[in-house]
């Protein structure tokens, strides 16, 4: 492999990473910044909806701005915009401009985001593309799994404040590997490979549905076992980092091996799948207590299982499924779907909490998934329909 689709591989593999070790870290400390702050569980879930909504509305601008002026460009500016403004965080004073930094931070994000994958399919051969959007999304995963552990070992020993600071040398860790390539050239010399699978018509919104699921159901999760750990199993907030490594594990673990099936054309079965075990899982979960974690921790692994088996996939579809000229387009709007559902579960799975109780949040992931899976069966049918009827025409 040369140098430089090792270079845009990490480049990429940082961008995910940051993004959603920041999400990990916040979710673990909510029940800390909710006390410290005497605000309820709803206002508190602000911290990441904030984000995810700021990083929603502005991906798809600088994913095509991406397009037009450069992802390396675009990419070491949001590196850099990402550790000042994550700083901010650590420093701000009250809830309402913590918010505010978290939305900056989430402008940073989009521009990361905005170009992330794009790295992989403009600079890595088309033989070694599926493996490596797997190596891809195992970081995201990682970054997911890190993120409460880290979390709650600070929480625990010092501040929720400092928990920011911990993006920061990843952050220039990012900025020196996008900074040693040069951009890719606005118009690539073929369309994009690595995947015998290219969505086309109606089929091409599949890997979008799923990834919008993704987003809502991953995000519910990591909202509610914290406060279901916390409030119903009585555990410190260190403990309920560890527990929750369990679903990111799983994650990155299936992340890394469905980049084989997605290379030899069997993306969408992946995605089927891992939305059947996600919904299997929660409504296992909801009939699981908090403090029986000899099968809590485990069903949180097989829910992790689930939703890596979407990721890869739905990364890598969402690209195929435009040409090449558009690619940091394509993987915004990837991008932005499921950030979108990100930042509405976060704040749903907040007032469900207040409301309803912790195990409303299993109820609700269940329900999305395996309505996605009709979804998805809907839109591969008509996607069929449509090709058999064109070669008839034809």
């Amino acid at each position: 492999m040369r140098s430089s689709e090792r270079l845009a591989i990490a480049a990429a593999a940082l961008s995910f990473f940051i993004s959603t070790l920041d999400l990990g870290i916040v979710n673990v400390a909510l029940p800390e910044i909710t006390h410290s702050l005497h605000i309820g569980a709803s206002v508190a879930a602000w911290t990441i909806s904030a984000y995810s909504v700021a990083l929603s509305v502005t991906i798809l601008p600088f994913g095509r701005l991406g397009d037009r002026f450069g992802i390396v460009r675009m990419s070491v500016t949001g590196f850099v915009l990402f550790a000042l403004f994550s700083i901010g965080c650590t420093l701000a004073p009250t809830i309402g401009l913590l918010i505010v930094f978290r939305a900056l931070t989430g402008i940073a994000a989009a521009m990361l985001q905005g170009t992330a994958a794009s790295f992989v399919s403009r600079y890595v051969q088309g033989s070694y593309r599926g493996h490596a959007f797997g190596w891809v999304s195992a970081v995201l995963s990682l970054g997911a799994m890190l993120g409460p552990s880290i979390g709650g070992f600070v929480v625990t020993f010092a501040s929720w404040r400092w928990i920011f600071l911990a993006v920061v040398p990843f952050a220039i860790a990012g900025f020196v590997a996008a900074g040693m390539l040069r951009d890719a050239p606005s118009v690539a010399p073929r369309e994009v490979e690595g995947s015998s699978e290219r969505p086309r018509g109606i089929g091409r919104a599949t890997p979008f549905v799923v990834a919008g699921a993704l987003g809502a159901t991953f995000i519910a999760v990591f909202v509610g076992s914290p406060f279901e750990l916390t409030r119903e199993g009585h555990l410190p907030a260190w403990e309920v980092g560890l527990v929750m490594l369990a679903t990111p594990l799983g994650a990155a673990i299936a992340a890394r091996l469905t980049g084989a099936l997605v290379q030899r054309g069997l993306g969408v079965a992946s995605m089927v799948g891992g939305l059947a075990v996600d919904g299997v899982a929660a409504l296992a979960l909801l009939a699981t207590p908090a403090t029986n974690l000899e099968l809590f921790a485990p069903l949180l692994f097989v829910f992790g299982l689930g939703s890596g088996a979407m990721q890869t996939p739905a990364i890598a579809l969402s690209l195929a499924a435009f040409p090449a000229r558009q690619q940091s387009t394509a993987g915004a709007l990837q991008r932005f779907v499921q950030n979108l559902t990100i930042a509405g579960s976060a704040a749903l799975s907040g007032v469900f909490i207040d409301r309803l109780g912790t195990q409303s949040v299993w109820i609700f992931t269940a329900s999305v998934a395996f309505a996605t899976i009709l979804i998805v069966a809907t839109l591969t049918s008509v996607a069929r329909r449509g090709k058999t009827t064109l070669a008839v025409v034809g």
